[in-house]
């Protein structure tokens, strides 16, 4: 009687660990998911909308100057820029966590089908 006991009680234990690594991931899943969606919230800011919004407060004289400016400067830029930049950008970052975030919920969804 005692050694069934015990089988149960391992049983039982076994069943609740494994609960607990699936919560864990459902949990590490979703905040990966949340992540990427802020960095790409970001990025689509960065990029997108705040140029837009930084052009419509210049008049066209000043327009015209960062154009001639930009355009004098803008080969030493891509020159230095090239050779500075070491990281890794926000647009690859955010496919990282993309594919981080796919393969947590996939594995959740595998682990959750196969018990």
């Amino acid at each position: 009687m005692k050694i069934i006991n015990i089988k149960i009680e391992k049983q039982y234990i076994t069943r609740r660990i494994t609960m607990k690594k699936q919560k864990i991931l459902k949990i590490s899943a979703y905040t990966s998911g949340a992540v990427t969606i802020l960095m790409s919230l970001v990025y689509i800011f960065f990029n997108f909308i705040s140029p837009s919004l930084l052009s419509f407060s210049f008049t066209k004289e000043e327009k015209a100057a960062i154009g001639i400016i930009g355009g004098a400067d803008g080969p030493t830029a891509i020159f230095l820029t090239s050779k500075a930049s070491g990281g890794l950008s926000l647009g690859a970052l955010i496919i990282i966590f993309a594919i981080i975030t796919a393969v947590l919920f996939l594995l959740s969804k595998y682990k959750k089908t196969n018990n």
